[in-house]
């Protein structure tokens, strides 16, 4: 779903890399390796989070047995992506771009504000998580939601240091827990596919051109075949993401962008195309 949504307003390369910086770079370490170790610790400091803002609301998912790993991982994993209406995750992914990781945890708690009143209404797990489901889905007034994310008598301050704080603490306890003593027992994350690792390195294009991640400097040799493995994966997924990813049959302009000397105009709707001018040749993503 990130690369689907990267695929919409850049060009395979672009959306490579700048996948790439997303996972490395902008979410917090391990939030895709082996053990999901990132992942596991994020959803501990967003509950102890909620439970801070929202303790209602926290008491009763407890009470219904309704633990943040059964919402909020596809919020974290995909960054709303394949939740929220696409207006509304253009409005986070904005504000993501800026702010990092935390906004993991401005949104969804925010998410859980607007729904609140609706979720203690249920009284089983199945009516949480439909209502949420549905209360989401519903999210399409984006601003409101941001200033939920941003309400200082809200949530008030967030600052990195704290959020990293909360991080380290629950990253010991869940390490004790899978049995790492320590960091240096924590497995590194793999790649058992022969595709290129998420990391930063340059690879070659199938023509010999580098592929530059923005450093300069000449394309590593060999490497043609790891990106091309990798674009074609970032393009499968984005191709089968997109048939879900449209709310509507509505094809409404959003904005022109200008990357690479193209312009490029993008609707959003059951179609969502772009219309290209590189010399004279027009270009549509796939429908």
């Amino acid at each position: 779903f990130i690369a689907a949504l990267l695929l919409l307003f850049m060009g395979p390369e672009p959306a490579f890399w700048c996948f790439v910086a997303v996972i490395e770079r902008l979410l917090p370490r391990d939030f895709f390796g082996d053990a999901l170790l990132g992942l596991l610790v994020e959803h501990r400091t967003f509950s102890e989070l909620v439970d801070a803002k929202l303790p209602r609301l926290a008491k009763h998912l407890r009470n219904h047995c309704v633990q943040s790993e059964l919402y909020a991982t596809r919020w974290f994993v995909g960054i709303f992506a394949n939740t929220l209406p696409i207006e509304t995750v253009l409005r986070v992914w904005d504000v993501f771009f800026f702010e990092g990781a935390k906004i993991l945890h401005r949104v969804g708690i925010a998410l859980l504000k607007v729904a609140e009143v609706s979720l203690l209404a249920c009284d089983s797990q199945g009516a949480l998580l439909t209502t949420l489901q549905e209360e989401q889905a519903r999210c399409l007034d984006c601003e409101r939601l941001i200033s939920f994310a941003f309400d200082v008598s809200f949530i008030g301050s967030l600052p990195k240091h704290r959020v990293a704080a909360l991080r380290a603490h629950h990253r010991r306890e869940v390490r004790r827990e899978l049995g790492w003593e320590s960091e240096e027992d924590v497995p590194p994350a793999r790649d058992d596919g022969g595709g290129l690792p998420f990391a930063f390195r340059r690879a070659s294009l199938p023509g010999g051109l580098p592929a530059s991640d923005g450093t300069g400097g000449e394309g590593g040799k060999g490497g043609g075949g790891g990106f091309e493995r990798a674009r074609e994966g970032v393009e499968r997924a984005a191709a089968a993401a997109l048939k879900t990813m449209t709310p509507s049959t509505l094809a409404l302009p959003l904005w022109t962008h200008q990357i690479g000397g193209r312009r490029a105009d993008f609707a959003i709707g059951n179609s969502a195309r772009e219309s290209a001018r590189d010399g004279g040749r027009a270009a549509t993503t796939p429908q």
